[in-house]
């Protein structure tokens, strides 16, 4: 069974564009693989994102085949964590950092290192 997530990157303008990733959802997985890869910041991320829906974060459905997955858009970051984002929520801040929250356990965002260094060790 999937653990899915949504992986957003917060826009200058304080809007989030973000896409749906069906596999390994959780913190160690994703989430994991996200601080893994060297984003130099914000702008890289939205490369990242503008591929569209994602089958792992390595995989878009774009390179499957799939042209028609494009990023959605949220007004910002709070509406972001509040609404529909699967099992885990990942948004990239133009400060630089990782942020999660786990959909089902209504806390707060958190960064996203401190989460897997408390949590995951």
């Amino acid at each position: 069974m999937a653990t899915r997530s949504t992986i957003g990157v917060e826009l200058p303008n304080g809007k989030v564009k973000g896409v749906y990733c069906h596999w390994d959802g959780y913190p160690s997985g994703v989430g994991d693989t996200l601080l893994s890869i060297d984003f130099k910041d914000a702008n890289e991320v939205e490369e990242f994102i503008n591929e569209g829906d994602r089958s792992t974060v390595c995989v878009s459905y774009k390179d499957r085949g799939e042209d028609d997955c494009p990023p959605r858009i949220w007004e910002g970051v709070d509406e972001y964590f509040e609404s529909d984002l699967e099992n885990w929520g990942y948004v990239y801040t133009q400060n630089g950092e990782w942020l999660v929250k786990d959909m089902y356990e209504g806390i707060k965002p958190v960064p996203l290192a401190h989460y897997l260094e408390t949590y995951m060790n």
